[in-house]
């Protein structure tokens, strides 16, 4: 009995999550929002500042990390076409997401994003989970979080 339920816990799983890697927007998918984000793509230089970016995207039942790439401007907005997506980390209390403005052992790399502990310094260490952005390919992938750590924007105000 207890393997139907496990089987019919995947399966339902599976079938619930959304794929948006190849979709493009906005507007916005039906059901979801996105509340952070941020252009990673500094090392590309001045004219592709912008041209790759990593965003939440979140729902009442899922939420994702996103990497998009810059399609271009229409409406005076930006298009974007999502590139990979993974489960979006588990933040607790004290705690809190940093897209894209994180060094590891000292030296910054925009593509670094962390889950942090919130205290009262400059750079905020990482808790649990980290991920970096691959800007050749436009894929994300989990790192060991040890020497990330990621500027708290607010500190010294």
């Amino acid at each position: 009995m207890r393997i139907f339920i496990l089987i019919g816990f995947l399966y339902s799983h599976v079938v619930c999550s959304e794929d948006f890697v190849g979709r493009e927007y906005p507007p916005m998918f039906a059901g979801y929002t996105s509340k952070t984000g941020a252009c990673i793509a500094h090392e590309l230089g001045r004219e592709k500042f912008c041209d790759i970016s990593i965003s939440d995207l979140r729902s009442s039942d899922e939420s994702w990390i996103l990497v998009s790439k810059s399609t271009g401007i229409t409406e005076k907005k930006a298009q974007w076409i999502v590139t990979d997506q993974i489960p979006y980390p588990d933040v607790k209390n004290g705690e809190n997401l940093h897209l894209g403005s994180c060094r590891i052992n000292g030296k910054f790399v925009h593509t670094l994003s962390a889950v942090v502990s919130e205290i009262d310094a400059e750079w905020l260490p990482a808790v649990r989970w980290a991920a970096n952005v691959d800007l050749s390919t436009g894929t994300i992938s989990t790192i060991n979080a040890k020497g990330v750590e990621c500027l708290n924007e607010g500190w010294g105000i």
